[in-house]
């Protein structure tokens, strides 16, 4: 026969079940907010991928992508975007045809996914770098 206590219930055995229970519940809500925010995390990451492609107008200043730099070796301080250019027809379907800063126009049509627009914010180029004479002595 098995131990029972006089008055017949077993509080040893019960209050472990509702410490067992209360550690539970907390490890399940604490999987659901991990779960809630690794999928908003997932979700954010997914959007900015498939964002849809920028939409220029006519006169806008943009930059293009260098696209020789993928097929190329070496040059890997080449400049990744070229221009600025400035959008003088919109083909459709996310192509346009550029001129640049001074008139003359690009041969070679231009996909959206390829431009960005010109800031202007006076980025300083690796090439166009200052150099420093090393020689002299202070």
């Amino acid at each position: 026969m098995g131990h029972r206590r006089r008055d017949g219930g077993s509080d040893f055995a019960s209050s472990g079940n509702n410490i067992i229970a209360d550690v539970l519940q907390q490890k399940r809500k604490s999987a659901q907010e991990n779960i809630t925010a690794a999928q908003a995390k997932q979700k954010k990451r997914f959007d900015l991928k498939h964002a849809p492609p920028p939409t220029f107008s006519v006169g806008d200043r943009v930059l293009k992508y260098n696209r020789r730099r993928d097929t190329r070796k070496g040059d890997k301080l080449e400049k990744k975007y070229q221009g600025p250019y400035i959008i003088v027809e919109v083909m459709g379907k996310g192509t346009y045809r550029l001129t640049t800063a001074n008139g003359s126009p690009v041969k070679m049509l231009a996909n959206s996914r390829d431009l960005k627009h010109f800031t202007g914010d006076g980025y300083a180029s690796p090439r166009k770098a200052t150099t420093v004479d090393l020689t002299s002595a202070p």
